[in-house]
């Protein structure tokens, strides 16, 4: 996993105003002979889940 910087970019909200919102890049890789990419891909949406609702992850460790 790489985590490249944050940036503020303009974007479209649910009522189709421009915004400013923090945009972070993160890139995943992995060895498919070890970890296939659907595996790769759950986490991923998972760790973006707890990070977009951080409440969230508090849920799981219970």
């Amino acid at each position: 996993m790489a985590i490249g910087k944050t940036q503020w970019l303009p974007r479209f909200d649910e009522h189709g105003a421009v915004q400013r919102r923090a945009i972070l890049t993160v890139t995943w890789a992995g060895d498919h002979r070890f970890i296939d990419g659907g595996t790769i891909a759950r986490f991923c949406n998972a760790w973006k889940g707890f990070l977009e609702a951080p409440e969230s992850m508090l849920l799981h460790l219970a």
